[in-house]
């Protein structure tokens, strides 16, 4: 027996007469919605509606009146709207051609349909989502990753448009999410993909072998549904149904979205959290962000006598699963002690990062700037390995088990000043061994790399900066 998640719920489907679209029609009627087909091939579309019992209604998504008249002829059928899948393209049979050689007309044509359609029918649709909210769900694709011409840029422009109308609609608690897939065995596949070509597509895939439109309906449904919050709803969580009733209700809110851009939507937006927010509330801004837009924010929240603090996570998905992040918190420290509680639950290291709003924003940046030149490195280290015929998939193990028992870069993150040390101090003996056997194999590796024709920049400048970096920089007569 199916699952009912969608039962007096109204669902529209662009470009549903086949294919994707289609699959997802007939899973969404499968579990009670009622399914409003839109497309231009009126036969199949039609036909589809019949079987599943919902409303076809022609539509031209690249046309303005076109979609208002979708959206009206959904409401008088069903009353409302609740959910919208833009998945209406120009793809099966579509012109094989370059940027700078397509057709201008055709290009044009190409992206009113596969790009600017999906905003135009969201315009028509979203003041129709009045039932507490609503979800959509663009069909985006891995071409956007992948320099696949006018259609890979359309859907580049697709993930824009997506990222852009949840920050603008998130606070209307309308859900605006996209779907990504590779390679899918339609009709328009078949007779878009040249015959010469597929092999070789499918032997690049990991499966080895396209995919199925029904092999998207589970996410599909579940951005849709309201699945994901009703699994923290069932632990004891309460659903709010927007921001502002969220803010209403609770004396710590925390912020986890892509850019400042979204964050200031969700603090300061329309029916935002300072639109109702009590005071005293917390808010902690978890994404990274540029540390001026933290204090442009906090003083906003000052002015209605609530306090914003910047609080950056370290420790990606699994850190989260295991309750093992990092957090870094900027701002009071009386507010910063109130988060302690809560916190444990997902971070086994709260750290006050400095009194300031910004503080640890900026702690966030200068950890990700080790991270992500210690990956540029790891990139020269693996280029060195394989000009050596090394494994680089064995190299990897060895350096995650050093990591792991000598601590990696962090391990010599432990004096609380980075000026140079006297010869009398502690640390001097300690680093100056650090330095020693640094050079050495600095010296050694960049050797191998002269000898193998690898140019390794990075080795070059470490070798030059570490003695001043770590604080023992060698002195005059001292050989490096």
């Amino acid at each position: 027996m199916s699952s009912q998640r969608f039962e007096n719920k109204t669902v529209i489907v662009t470009g549903a007469a086949g294919g994707i679209g289609e699959a997802y029609a007939r899973a969404l009627a499968a579990e009670g919605a009622n399914v409003v087909v839109a497309d231009l091939a009126d036969e199949k579309g039609k036909q589809v509606a019949a079987d599943i019992g919902g409303l076809y209604v022609s539509t031209d998504v690249a046309d303005e009146e076109s979609a208002k008249a979708l959206a009206a002829a959904t409401v008088d059928a069903y009353g409302s709207i609740d959910g919208l899948v833009n998945n209406a393209a120009i793809y099966g049979g579509m012109k094989l051609d370059f940027l700078i050689t397509v057709p201008w007309d055709y290009y044009k044509k190409f992206m009113s349909v596969n790009l600017d359609g999906a905003l135009n029918v969201t315009r028509a649709v979203y003041p129709h989502m009045t039932n507490g909210g609503g979800a959509i769900v663009n069909q985006s694709s891995t071409a956007a990753w992948l320099y696949s011409g006018f259609y890979g840029l359309a859907k580049v422009g697709v993930n824009g448009l997506t990222q852009q109308l949840a920050t603008e609609l998130g606070g209307q608690n309308i859900r605006v999410n996209a779907i990504a897939p590779g390679p899918i065995d339609t009709e328009a596949t078949r007779t878009t993909t040249p015959k010469e070509m597929v092999a070789d597509i499918v032997n690049r895939l990991p499966l080895k072998r396209f995919g199925k439109p029904e092999d998207l309906v589970g996410m599909c449904l579940f951005l849709l549904s309201d699945e994901a919050i009703g699994k923290v709803v069932d632990k004891g969580a309460k659903a709010a149904g927007s921001l502002a009733e969220l803010a209403a209700g609770t004396d710590i809110v925390g912020i986890c979205v892509l850019n400042d851009e979204q964050v200031r939507s969700v603090v300061t937006g329309p029916d935002g959290l300072l639109s109702t927010a009590r005071p005293g509330t917390i808010i902690t801004v978890h994404s990274t962000i540029g540390p001026d837009t933290a204090v442009d924010l906090a003083e906003q929240c000052a002015a209605r006598d609530v306090v914003l603090l910047d609080a950056p996570i370290s420790g990606g998905a699994m850190g989260a699963a295991s309750g093992r992040l990092a957090i870094m918190v900027g701002g009071p420290r009386e507010a910063y002690e109130k988060l302690k509680e809560p916190f444990r639950l997902t971070a086994d290291m709260l750290v006050h990062a400095g009194p300031e709003v910004g503080a640890g924003t900026k702690m966030k940046l200068a950890r990700n700037l080790l991270h992500f030149i210690s990956f540029t490195a790891t990139t020269e280290a693996a280029r060195l390995a394989e000009a050596a015929g090394l494994d680089i998939t064995k190299l990897g193990k060895v350096v995650r088990h050093t990591d792991a028992v000598t601590g990696g870069a962090g391990a010599i993150m432990l004096r609380e000043t980075t000026a140079t040390l006297d010869t009398d101090d502690p640390w001097y003996g300690i680093f100056t061994g650090v330095r020693t056997l640094g050079e050495k194999d600095l010296s050694l590796a960049l050797a191998l790399g002269d000898e193998l024709g690898v140019d390794l920049p990075l080795g070059q400048i470490a070798l030059r900066e570490l003695a001043p970096g770590l604080g023992v920089p060698h002195l005059e007569g001292e050989t490096a």
